[in-house]
């Protein structure tokens, strides 16, 4: 192994463009080194979705990619359950006290009665 990278979605139920940063350069790492990307892939597991921002990449990239089954595994000398895991990640995240907090317009919004030329308009 010559490295480990980490990436977490924050919405558990799509996956975003945001990996490609993390993704780049671990394969920047393997081509550096002639090695094979790893990684979990939880689209094994029924009904995951593959994400696919990580499979176009790993389908353009100059090395080999094979994604592993999230089996339990043992860390530290305690068991770790991948998908037990991020299955309550998924289920706290659908609390709406656990969602992230987004603005919202507090005041009436007045629109403009009369047709206007510009499409810039203040509201």
């Amino acid at each position: 192994m010559i490295g480990e990278l980490v990436f977490l979605e924050l919405a558990p139920d799509r996956g975003s463009e945001y990996v490609e940063d993390t993704l780049s350069k671990a394969l920047d790492l393997c081509t550096a080194h002639d090695a094979q990307l790893l990684f979990v892939d939880f689209a094994q597991e029924g009904g995951w979705r593959h994400h696919p921002f990580m499979s176009r990449l790993m389908q353009l990239a100059p090395v080999s990619c094979m994604g592993l089954y999230p089996d339990p595994l043992m860390i530290d000398g305690l068991m770790f359950d991948p998908i037990g895991a991020f299955s309550a990640h998924a289920e706290d995240s659908v609390r709406p006290e656990a969602w992230p907090p987004r603005p919202y317009r507090t005041s009436p919004v007045s629109l403009p009665t009369t047709p206007s030329t510009s499409c810039a308009r203040d509201i």
